[in-house]
């Protein structure tokens, strides 16, 4: 008697579902767990649809069935993904002239589960007028249009000395040309 009074409390308390969610949305790369379905998870709640083969770490929606006791339910699970991309800063030196580095080259260790979709520099390709040390942000955004702004550390050196060549001679030919050493004698040096 006593066993049986404790089988009929145990469905009547996961014969409900009144607590249940039936549309549920999780971040990409999370676990899936019954709890994100109730508010008060009932003892007793499964999955009655098989959520093993179910990759999280790619964006998705699924049908599932949520059972309790004698009872089940269809219910919506949604995996978005609202997270940005991740990435490290390369820092860059460069010359005041020179073209500057495409804004993929300067960001390493690019992540995002959906797939970075766009690396561009922030303001477009910097522009810079004298040297010094500078911070230029680079926008990173996924497929679904999540974005991060890195600043990447830029060096500028304006190299205005030209370099100083010496050693400068006239040479005499005798004999064959292809053993003439055009640069003996001859240093060239620069500041950078």
């Amino acid at each position: 008697c006593f066993l049986a009074v404790i089988s009929i409390a145990w469905i009547a308390a996961c014969d409900t579902l009144n607590d249940l969610k039936t549309d549920v949305t999780i971040e990409v790369g999370s676990p899936i767990s019954i709890d994100a379905f109730f508010e008060n998870v009932p003892e007793g709640a499964v999955f009655l649809s098989d959520v093993s083969g179910i990759n999280t770490n790619e964006p998705g929606v699924y049908q599932l069935k949520i059972g309790c006791g004698n009872k089940s339910a269809d219910v919506i699970l949604r995996i978005e993904d609202h997270m940005p991309p991740t990435g490290e800063a390369i820092p860059q030196t460069v010359y005041l002239n020179w073209k500057m580095p495409e804004a993929q080259d300067c960001i390493a260790n690019l992540f995002d589960f959906s797939g970075v979709a766009l690396v561009e520099y922030k303001d477009g390709t910097p522009v810079f007028t004298e040297g010094g040390e500078y911070s230029v942000p680079v926008v990173v955004t996924d497929v679904y249009g999540n974005s991060a702004e890195i600043s990447i550390p830029f060096t500028v050196i304006n190299d205005t000395p030209p370099p100083v060549i010496s050693g400068l001679h006239e040479l005499e030919l005798e004999g064959n040309p292809d053993q003439l050493d055009y640069l003996e004698g001859i240093t060239v040096t620069d500041d950078y």
